[in-house]
């Protein structure tokens, strides 16, 4: 085709190949920084001129920011709509709202977040007659997830785990799932799951997809999990035509399931696979990608590219190393300060870390200069308590069944309805063979209730019939919404209320989601049902509120996707940045890396990475020191500052010890250990040694491994709930009980 085809003329030789090759399998390994989204979106364009139908094109990314530029940009393009763009879980939850039917499910579940999912686990507990102190909900929620990401069903889970807390979980696996279908609700990792087993066991819905979906591209596919592949893949199945984008380098969610194998995988399923290399950065300076691309070349498992950029060589990556994190914190906000007052938008400055605990030093030097700022992925907007609420109302008004947001509301604003009239409602709702949501709706059924709790119950089923008779009307979301604020007193009851933990200005949050709904029926329309869901798979960055101008705080997994002028990255510490828990997880450093090599690569101008000889963790100031990962930067292009020469512990951080039944071993000042330390009463823990931790109550000793003395030690528990947990003592939060 013509280079000067408005569709092709913007774009570089690599992204040109790419848009080009339109049908069959294709491998885009794209770059920071590349332009990736300019060649999906144009080889959507280029699709639709082509004669594909818009609606037979699935575009699936991981954020609904994304998603969003994704469906502009292509509008800009083709000058119309009807393009499926949208994220994995907003597709599937698409899908399944129409295809649940089929197994006898009723469209209208409602998607339970992280909270939702802790609460029901609560009661799964509670029917099981298990301790949640000892069998903490979001560890089991964290084991179903994992058997979810391997495809196993509850029964599996049970089959396949014969010991302990396994076994304990796989139990829990199997009620979690049962209260989850009588609730009429999906997690978010069930929307996936349930998407692909309807797909795989229902031929007639398979077919009826692969015939409505003839190309699928998918973006960042260095994030999918084996589900997401199989189902893209699935979907795929019949044209052949899909198209990955992604790039190994930037692989840093194995923790939630993600699988750089899976560029292997797509390799191996389509042997016919065009790879097309996308190399030119269009992101950052010269210096800048030059160090990160230093950086990230000691890593193996990757397909290797050559990224490369026109843009000068700019500002040297400075690497500097500071007495302490307080001195740290204190040259950062000064910096953030004075480029603001040089004329910088506070927007386009941020500082990231590898964990939150990181923040607070920063914060308070910046707060001590005026200087605002806003955590990203922080208290989120949708996690405040009055929002909450006002959700859990407008799901159980569209979902009966869901008994999770039915607890929340029931005496929220307080109608004499509390623990001990629940209890009476729970036994009489057993009793008639009903769900407590059913009885609740139910005048006849509350009649031999006391009176006490009677005259509440009748209250609330009269509340009820009012909202129902509202609700039918079909008003908008935003019209219901006030009407329900109003019928149910609560913002009548939060007038009484001066503050709420975690809730400044709960008028204020009240107010910003009625403009949400406004919102969202001026712009998009739709139903309750519809605007729940678009606000339930919202992601951490889609949830941030643009408050107005403001330096950025993050932890480097929130800043993947991201781009800023000036980038400060603090806390490049030894045993921060590789983090100690990769070491004591048997994992290697290459996810590490590329952790860092991400947040290096979202700077445009500056980019400045600190660490501290000196940092306050744990309660206690630790010697910690320059990670390793900064001399794999290089020279060229970066000035460094500061004793880059450890304080103590002269063999280097990359050396490793082996235990006496093989576990390397590299943790955190692991060598060397205080001589003050053997006089603490955990240093004499031996073989047999009773213990007790706050979370996990009481344990015995089962091992102590490594080669470091006193409380550098690792130490095996086996807590009385069968928890089986390895610990570094100096931060176990164990106590000696013999």
């Amino acid at each position: 085709m013509d280079a000067h085809d408005p569709l092709l003329a913007s774009l570089n030789p690599e992204q040109r190949t790419a848009v080009l090759a339109l049908h069959g399998p294709v491998l885009m390994v794209a770059g920071a920084g590349s332009g990736k989204t300019r060649a999906i979106t144009h080889r959507i364009a280029m699709l639709i001129r082509e004669g594909v139908a818009p609606s037979a094109i699935l575009a699936v990314t991981f954020t609904n920011k994304a998603a969003r530029e994704m469906r502009a940009r292509v509008e800009q393009l083709v000058g119309r709509g009807g393009v499926r763009v949208g994220t994995f879980h907003g597709f599937c939850a698409s899908f399944l709202r129409e295809e649940f039917p089929v197994i006898g499910r009723s469209g209208d579940f409602t998607i339970y977040d992280e909270s939702d999912s802790v609460a029901l686990m609560k009661k799964v507990l509670a029917e099981m007659k298990l301790d949640p102190t000892q069998n903490r909900p979001a560890d089991l929620l964290r084991s179903i997830g994992r058997w979810k990401d391997k495809f196993l069903t509850p029964a599996e889970a049970v089959q396949a785990s014969t010991f302990g807390s396994e076994a304990v979980a796989a139990r829990a696996y199997v009620l979690f799932d049962a209260m989850m279908l009588k609730a009429n609700a999906c997690s978010f990792d069930d929307l996936m799951v349930q998407a692909l087993r309807l797909l795989l066991d229902h031929e007639v819905v398979r077919q009826r997809w692969q015939r409505r979906i003839t190309h699928v591209l998918v973006d960042e596919f260095q994030d999918t999990n084996p589900i997401q592949y199989a189902l893209v893949r699935t979907l795929s199945a019949a044209t052949g035509n899909l198209c990955v984008t992604g790039d190994q380098d930037q692989s840093i969610y194995s923790w939630r399931g993600a699988d750089p194998s899976n560029f292997d995988n797509f390799l191996s399923d389509h042997p016919t696979a065009r790879i097309v290399k996308l190399e030119q950065n269009y992101r950052s300076s010269a210096n800048i990608l030059g160090a990160a691309s230093r950086l990230i070349a000691h890593n193996k498992r990757r397909i290797p590219k050559t990224l490369r950029t026109e843009a000068a060589p700019g500002e040297p990556v400075r690497v500097v190393v500071f007495n302490d994190d307080q001195e740290e914190a204190a040259a950062v906000a000064d910096s953030a300060q004075r480029a603001v007052q040089e004329g910088a938008d506070p927007n386009e400055i941020a500082v990231f870390y590898r964990t939150n605990s990181l923040s607070l030093p920063v914060e308070r030097a910046l707060m001590a200069r005026g200087v605002r700022y806003r955590v990203v992925g922080g208290l989120e907007f949708f996690a405040r308590a009055e929002v909450k609420d006002l959700i859990a109302w407008l799901r159980w008004m569209v979902n009966r069944q869901d008994t999770v947001s039915f607890e929340r509301i029931i005496n929220t604003p307080p109608r004499g309805l509390g623990d001990t009239a629940v209890e009476r409602m729970e036994a009489l709702a057993l009793e008639r063979g009903m769900a407590l949501p059913q009885l609740a709706a139910n005048a006849a059924a509350l009649a031999t209730l006391p009176e006490r709790t009677r005259k509440s119950a009748l209250a609330f089923c009269k509340l009820i019939g009012v909202l129902e008779a509202s609700f039918q009307e079909g008003r908008g979301v935003r019209p219901f919404a006030e009407e329900l604020l109003e019928q149910t007193g609560y913002s009548g009851w939060w007038a009484t209320k001066a503050t709420k933990a975690g809730s400044l200005d709960p008028f204020g949050n009240i107010g910003q989601f009625l403009t949400l709904a406004a919102e969202f029926d001026s712009t998009r329309g739709g139903t309750l049902a519809d605007f729940l869901a678009d606000i339930s798979l919202l992601t951490d960055l889609d949830r941030t509120v643009d408050d107005g101008p403001a330096v950025n705080l993050m932890t480097l997994h929130t800043s993947k996707g991201l781009e800023f002028d000036h980038v400060f990255i603090v806390g490049v510490d030894y045993s921060i940045l590789p983090h100690v828990w990769a070491e004591l997880e048997s994992r290697d450093d290459e996810e590490e890396r590329r952790l860092l090599h991400v947040g290096m690569t979202r700077a445009r101008e500056r980019l400045v990475l600190c660490a501290a000889q000196l940092r306050s963790r744990f309660g206690q100031t630790v010697v910690t020191g320059p990670s390793a990962l900064l001399d794999e930067l290089g020279r060229d292009g970066v000035e460094r500052f500061g004793d880059e020469a450890p304080r103590r512990d002269p063999r280097p951080f990359r050396q490793r010890w082996r235990d006496a039944d093989g576990d390397e071993w590299a943790g955190i000042d692991a060598p060397v250990g205080d001589d003050d330390d053997e006089a603490h009463p955990l240093a004499q823990l031996r073989e047999g040694s009773r213990v007790f931790h706050a979370d996990w109550g009481c344990g015995e000793v089962t091992g102590l491994r490594g080669a470091a003395r006193g409380l550098d030690r690792k130490v095996v528990v086996l807590f009385d709930g069968n928890q089986r947990r390895t610990l570094i003592l100096r931060h176990s939060g164990l106590t000696l009980l013999d």
